[in-house]
């Protein structure tokens, strides 16, 4: 009967107990030590994968002009005129 009582006994209870918890905080502690570097390189990962969908996002966009820049760059280039244009356009109407 003494041995059962010294095996549950509360301070048997609260060793083992504590044993369990640093047995179990170590195991954590080892695999968290084991996942950094696999953290790391999928966070590495990511960010290439970013950067690769910004470019293809990027070559993907067709280059758009507002019309206001093409008739300077025609005015600047060629002395293209867009008054005497569309004047000309008008009179030609009449």
């Amino acid at each position: 009967m003494s041995e059962i009582n010294a095996q549950t006994s509360p301070v048997s209870i609260e060793q083992k107990t504590q044993a369990e918890i640093r047995d179990v905080g170590s195991q954590i502690d080892n695999l968290r030590a084991e996942m950094k570097p696999i953290q790391q390189a999928i966070s590495r990962l990511e960010v290439r994968l970013g950067d690769a969908t910004t470019r293809l996002e990027s070559a993907r966009k067709k280059p758009r002009v507002s019309d206001h820049a093409v008739i300077r760059f025609l005015e600047r280039v060629h002395g293209f005129c867009l008054r005497r244009t569309t004047q000309s356009a008008h009179d030609a109407r009449r």
